[in-house]
């Protein structure tokens, strides 16, 4: 890991998220960029060809300054907010900043591209319904487009060097390249990874055959000391899913987008909401491209 993006809107949410990948930073000899992105009205208009009188034009301008001005100060205190916290913490991690102009979900992911980043960070808000809604519509898109891991943390989630990950299977070719990055990801910490499939049917052979696959895939270079592989029994999946990770005490559970789209299909709402407000655990998605 090399670069965390962490997505922030200086809400209290957000604070916990930079706080965490600061963390995480200093243990992987990571560096961090907080990325704010300020609402623009006219984003989806070229100011420059699109023709006002001079009255809307002066207030549109300042309005947008407004809001930038707003945005380069309230970064300004973040930014020390954030090294005061290295401080106290006794951590040193290299830290820039930027502000971007125009839809959230637009910009968070053309900024971890053009910056090449290895992980995005982002917090939830709360428990109400607005607040799933909002951080749904966001976190959602960004996982969608990301071209790099997304990591989702709850609400009032506190660091923990992770001891027990859970990589949760549905059997497709990305599942070794994933399975491979979640270790490199997180190679600093002694983890135990649980590579885990939960068998919505009464057929387990094929399963079975997919699972000593996978195991199989891993068996070369050594590192099936760190992984574990089980089939669970799943039909009742988010109580299934919950169940497990409390008997295995798992710290942080890691999906596909492939993995996520066949949860959306048993779950209501947005399997990315659903995973992170019930199993209350850091959630992290790998894009499939």
């Amino acid at each position: 890991m090399k670069k965390i993006l962490v997505p922030i809107d200086f809400s209290d949410y957000s604070i916990n998220a930079v706080t965490t990948a600061i963390r995480l930073a200093a243990d992987t000899a990571s560096e961090v960029r907080l990325l704010h992105v300020f609402d623009d009205p006219f984003v989806t208009h070229d100011m420059e060809k699109v023709t006002f009188n001079n009255e809307v034009t002066r207030r549109t301008e300042e309005l947008l300054h407004k809001m930038e001005t707003y945005a380069k100060s309230k970064m300004s205190d973040m930014e020390s907010d954030v090294y005061r916290f290295m401080q106290e913490n006794n951590l040193t991690v290299p830290l820039t900043v930027e502000l971007r102009r125009g839809f959230a979900v637009d910009q968070i992911v053309a900024g971890a591209r053009e910056w090449i980043a290895d992980v995005i960070v982002v917090g939830a808000r709360g428990h109400s319904r607005f607040e799933k809604m909002l951080f749904g519509t966001v976190t959602k898109g960004v996982i969608d487009d990301a071209h790099c891991p997304v990591l989702a943390l709850p609400a009032d989630f506190q660091w923990k060097h992770p001891k027990e990950l859970m990589y949760a299977t549905d059997f497709n070719d990305y599942d070794a390249y994933a399975i491979a990055k979640l270790l490199n990801l997180f190679q600093v910490y002694p983890v135990r990874l649980h590579v885990t499939h939960f068998n919505l049917d009464n057929n387990h052979l094929p399963d079975e055959e997919k699972m000593q696959a996978l195991h199989d895939t891993f068996q070369s270079d050594g590192r099936n000391n760190l992984i574990s592989y089980e089939i669970v029994d799943g039909k009742v999946l988010l109580s299934a899913l919950n169940e497990y990770m409390a008997a295995k005490d798992i710290d942080l559970l890691a999906v596909t987008t492939r993995k996520m789209s066949s949860l959306q299909r048993i779950f209501s709402k947005s399997a990315s909401i659903n995973l992170l407000y019930h199993a209350h655990k850091p959630l992290l998605v790998f894009h499939e491209k």
